[in-house]
């Protein structure tokens, strides 16, 4: 007489794999979920406080700072005027249009700064150059990169070259330059362009909400399963009966 096979969705080790790997993936996103949180309320907490900060030497910001975001400095040197470029896609007061970028040969560094001077418009006028050799302003290193674009973004018929973000690597070999990690956010008066240094700080409390579902949901599989177990053990233990 042949005995009748369990089904495999029935068999307790598949269900108990099955348990212990969607504990595992919630587990994973709640973990992720708190550490966007963590990274949030680290990025107010460095802004709030830099911003009470009086500027430095650019070299002593970066020597003395193993995270220099938002370091106010003043540094000296030269603009290269005939390499500016824009960054598409900025908005200010809902308005589209762009960030006017121009390099900066600084004798403290020996690559190119790219210094943000400002927002324009979409129908701006011609972008003035600057003489100016002394600027002050904020460090400001993206905290992502962003998607990689083909260099002949810059091949633009326009009066300037467009890219379409500021992705350093994609900019630095569109140049033809070497460039510093990082932009300098322009604060020298007088200026020409409206100034956009200000930042928009997701709520963190937002991730670390669904944190807390994601470990909740885990902790209900794992208790509805330990429940499952009591009233359907994988092994009972039956008395033999007596020869």
């Amino acid at each position: 007489m042949s005995m009748k096979k369990t089904p495999w969705r029935h068999h307790p080790g598949l269900r108990l794999l099955l348990v212990m790997c969607l504990s595992f993936i919630l587990i994973k996103l709640g973990l992720w979920q708190w550490s966007r949180g963590n990274l949030r309320s680290h990025i107010k907490h460095q802004w709030e406080h830099r911003q009470q900060l009086s500027p430095v030497p650019l070299k002593a910001a970066l020597n003395s700072q193993k995270d220099p975001q938002y370091v106010p400095i003043t540094t000296r040197g030269t603009f290269l005027n005939h390499q500016t470029f824009l960054i598409d896609n900025q908005t200010y007061r809902h308005q589209p249009g762009y960030a006017v970028i121009t390099p900066f040969k600084t004798q403290q560094t020996s690559k190119i700064i790219l210094i943000n001077r400002g927002w324009v418009s979409k129908n701006h006028q011609a972008i003035q150059p600057t003489h100016q050799t002394s600027i002050q302003g904020l460090i400001y290193q993206p905290y992502q990169k962003t998607f990689i674009l083909n260099a002949s973004r810059f091949l633009d018929n326009r009066s300037l070259p467009v890219v379409q973000n500021g992705n350093l690597d994609a900019i630095e070999k569109a140049l033809n330059l070497k460039t510093e990690p990082y932009y300098i956010w322009l604060t020298t008066q007088p200026n020409p362009y409206h100034r956009i240094w200000d930042i928009k700080f997701p709520n963190p409390g937002i991730n670390y909400g669904y944190a807390l579902q994601y470990f909740i949901f885990a902790l209900l599989i794992l208790g509805a399963y330990i429940r499952y177990l009591f009233k359907h053990p994988l092994f009972s233990l039956k008395a033999e009966p007596k020869n």
